[in-house]
Order: C-alpha cells, then sequence, then structure tokens
C-alpha cells in the first residue's frame, strides 16, 4: 500500500493508546467508499474525488504559503563539504535534503544532491549521491515506551519509504538505529518510526 499512514501514528502518546478508537478499523478506503455511498447518498461524486497529494490544503506549492510569512527567495551560495563555494541557488528554504535541480553548480559534469542546509548562512551543501547514503540514524524519543527492549526492528525515516531491519536501541531520551542496509536522503527533523511488523511501535524526531 503506497499510502499506508500508519508512520503518522508514532507521535501518539503511550497513555493515549489505550483511548484511541478508529471507527472504520480495517477497511480500507476502496472498501469504504462503496459503503458510504448506499449509506450517505448525498456523498454523490465521493468514488471520483481526486487523491490529495503532499500537504492536501495547499492548492499550489507549499513555497506559496511561506512566501506570505517570510522571505523565501533570497539568494545564496552552494558550498561543497569542505566549505568551498562552488554555485548559487534560490534561498535555502527551496530545498530539502536530497534534492538535485533548482540550483546552479559551476562547472559541474554530474548530478549533485543536497546534504543539508545551513540556514544562519543561506547555505546549500551538495555533494555525489553516494554521500547521501548513512546506515544509522539518531532520534530524540517522542513516543516509544519505557519497557522498549533494544533489538532488531523495522524502522522508516520517511513516509513512503520502504521498512529496513535495524538494531535499534533506547537510552536516556534517545533512539539509536544500525541500519542493515544503507537508506539515502535521511534529513533532520523527520520522523524515525519502529516498526514490529506492520504494528508501529513508536519513533521520534532525527537529529
Amino acid at each position: 500500500m503506497t499510502k499506508d499512514q500508519s508512520y503518522f501514528l508514532f507521535g501518539i502518546s503511550q497513555e493515549a493508546i489505550d483511548r484511541v478508537i478508529f471507527p472504520l478499523s480495517e477497511l480500507t478506503k476502496e472498501e469504504i467508499k462503496p459503503i458510504a455511498l448506499k449509506k450517505l447518498p448525498w456523498l454523490g461524486s465521493l468514488q471520483t474525488y481526486k487523491e490529495s497529494q503532499d500537504v492536501c490544503f495547499i492548492n499550489s506549492d507549499y513555497m506559496d504559503i511561506l512566501r506570505l510569512h517570510v522571505k523565501v527567495d533570497e539568494p545564496g551560495v552552494v558550498v561543497d563539504t569542505d566549505g568551498n563555494e562552488i554555485g548559487v541557488h534560490q534561498g535555502y528554504m527551496h530545498y530539502t535534503v536530497g534534492k538535485r535541480r533548482g540550483f546552479r553548480i559551476d562547472g559541474a559534469h554530474e548530478p549533485h544532491y543536497v546534504l543539508r542546509t545551513n540556514p544562519a548562512k543561506n547555505e546549500i551543501v551538495v555533494g555525489k549521491k553516494d554521500e547521501l547514503k548513512t546506515t544509522t540514524v539518531q532520534a530524540q524519543n517522542l513516543s516509544l515506551p519505557k519497557t522498549f527492549k533494544d533489538g532488531i526492528y523495522g524502522v522508516k525515516v520517511r513516509y513512503r519509504s520502504p521498512q529496513v531491519k535495524a538494531d535499534v536501541s533506547l537510552k536516556d531520551g534517545v533512539i539509536k538505529a544500525s541500519l542493515k542496509e544503507p537508506v539515502y536522503g535521511v534529513a533532520p527533523g523527520q520522523a524515525l518510526v519502529i516498526y514490529e511488523d506492520d504494528k508501529v511501535l513508536g519513533g521520534g524526531w532525527i537529529e
């Protein structure tokens, strides 16, 4: 299922879990639509509703929303991992880790990817694809219970990324995951979510 949204449930506190009710139980969207239309015919064209994408309450680009509140189109420099200036960009808010377009690299003959951003300097740091690869992820725990036992679990580092097996530990409020295979484009502020098969155990915010 490409739109399995269990990933977003990681933030529910342990105290709230026993009180959470999912009225649709295990029914999928495809299964519930005909039931809803039968009982609530005034829904009309439910079957033909366009699927929402990304931030569903924004009609255009999310940058248009940011422009209402902050300056996002502030040109800055692109640097390599040694700090050398090698190009220019449109403003650091335009870029997320892993992005490879929308900035200029002087004399580049192969693709470069955003490795990280530096808001204080309005810089983006770029490198080759292999430099996006990592096998270790650390996050501040948000919802793993104190009874969590270190061991091998499935983890996700982004909503639509596949689960990857990892050796996961929790100590002093920090989750550490040693991945059994590398993943690309892990970014601070994303959620690290821990699974036991298809069961969400909890997670935290990547540092």
